[in-house]
């Protein structure tokens, strides 16, 4: 997926937390976006994934050359968070089959086979809300980064990870999501993202 930002801006109690912002996020590429606490990044990346709306400017999103409404544009990407949290009273078997049901999976992956992958296999049939906050976001992880989504949109993915985890989010980057076009949000943390990466400063734009 390309997204194209044309003079974005947004506001919140009439004040601007940024403006006039141009950029493309190319189909396939690699960003990061950086910025110190409370410069918008998150704010951004709500906007990449449309459910907020810009208060200036204009957002569009392509597939394939085709424009996509902004009102289905959830169809086609993935959005994770440290600060989203999984409804807690499902066990993790039931979060993957319901996520399932609006996202699809590579062919080959099954329940069971993702809950391998994210390395909480053993955990399968335990309820989230006994999950500690790292096994929550390896999760979240897991759902975004293999869901067949065109654009990833991942805030902050170390967040709660301990070095072991942070390399399986590495290898989760390389090999499913290679095709995608990847945005991520981060504080500095060069663990987060790749040499690949494009790095944007929300503040020098």
């Amino acid at each position: 997926m390309q997204v194209k930002l044309h003079a974005v801006g947004k506001k919140f109690h009439h004040r601007w937390i940024f403006r006039d912002i141009n950029l493309v996020f190319r189909s396939g590429g690699k960003y990061v976006i950086t910025g110190r606490n409370g410069s918008g990044k998150s704010t951004l990346a709500r906007l990449l994934s449309a459910s907020l709306r810009p208060s200036a400017g204009k957002i569009i999103w392509e597939e394939s050359g085709a424009v996509i409404d902004p009102d289905k544009v959830f169809r086609h990407i993935s959005f994770d968070a440290h600060y989203i949290e999984p409804t807690k009273e499902l066990t993790l078997r039931e979060l993957i089959n319901f996520h399932h049901k609006f996202r699809e999976f590579p062919k080959g992956i099954t329940t069971e086979e993702l809950s391998r992958i994210s390395g909480l296999n053993a955990h399968l049939d335990k309820y989230l809300r006994h999950f500690s906050s790292g096994m929550q976001q390896r999760a979240g992880l897991a759902l975004s980064m293999i869901s067949k989504s065109s654009l990833v949109l991942l805030d902050e993915p170390c967040t709660s990870l301990d070095e072991l985890s942070r390399q399986w989010y590495r290898n989760m980057l390389g090999q499913y999501c290679s095709e995608k076009t990847v945005v991520v949000v981060s504080n500095s943390n060069t663990e987060e993202y790749t040499r690949d990466f494009t790095v944007l400063d929300l503040e020098g734009m």
